[in-house]
């Protein structure tokens, strides 16, 4: 019997990432690189999800690999990606970072964040071709517009950019 499987998890990981990314590669007739990011204002959020994921929480070891969770979907995305624009990576290395809180502050959402603590999230995945990154996946995230003002900012609260690197280049 034949078998199919389905599986969408939404717009990220889901429709920026896969159909967006695909439909948008048309335009680039020869990709050098592909950088998808998602830049998010998680202020209003439900504090256990945000605790879930290591904000309000030490810096320590446990915490930052928890907080990786999103490159749990990253890689298969990589993969995919990869498989579609006909490259195959070396490795796939993975990266994150925080930002601390400089003083204590209550998220709308209700999240209590103490000063020292994880006030913003930037992880990412990039899948290695020839010793450079050829496909990356990051996450920005942070509970206030003004934490780690050097990341890149996000639209209004939330939004998507993909850059393709290649003839021509794109942003999206």
């Amino acid at each position: 019997s034949d078998l199919s499987t389905l599986h969408y998890t939404g717009i990220w990981p889901g429709f920026i990432s896969d159909g967006l990314a695909l439909t948008l590669s048309t335009v680039v007739s020869q990709i050098e690189s592909l950088r998808m990011s998602e830049h998010l204002e998680l202020s209003s959020y439900e504090p256990e999800f945000l605790k879930a994921v290591g904000f309000g929480q030490e810096p320590t070891e446990e915490v930052l690999a928890a907080a990786g969770v999103q490159t749990f979907y990253g890689e298969s995305m990589l993969r995919y990606l990869a498989e579609a624009f006909g490259m195959n990576y070396d490795e796939v290395r993975s990266h994150h970072e925080v930002a601390t809180a400089d003083e204590s502050f209550t998220t709308t959402g209700g999240l209590e964040v103490a000063k020292g603590t994880i006030a913003g999230l930037h992880c990412g995945l990039d899948g290695i071709v020839d010793g450079r990154p050829r496909l990356s996946i990051e996450w920005f995230e942070r509970l206030r517009a003004d934490i780690a003002p050097d990341w890149p900012p996000p639209p209004n609260r939330g939004g998507y950019r993909l850059i393709f690197t290649g003839e021509p280049n794109l942003t999206c």
